[in-house]
């Protein structure tokens, strides 16, 4: 699954520009977030014909700003 490295890697890049994580999150506690969601059937490689009602993710990312506000019109 591809959803924690994204969201380690999105920390560590803050860290690096040295954003203080405490108010950063602070932050997003207070505002709506709306996400991208991936979500695709799992297909095993012995019955490709037959896909299974388990779903895999893909990736979870935040939805821009614009997309959002303009989803909100």
């Amino acid at each position: 699954m591809k959803v924690a490295p994204t969201i380690s890697g999105n920390l560590e890049r803050l860290t690096e520009d040295r954003v203080n994580l405490d108010e950063y999150l602070k932050e997003l506690l207070n505002k709506p977030l709306i996400f991208t969601i991936k979500v695709s059937k799992f297909i095993s490689p012995s019955q490709p014909d037959k896909p299974s009602s388990n779903k895999l993710i893909d990736y979870i990312n935040f939805c821009p700003a614009q997309v959002y506000f303009s989803w909100c019109q």
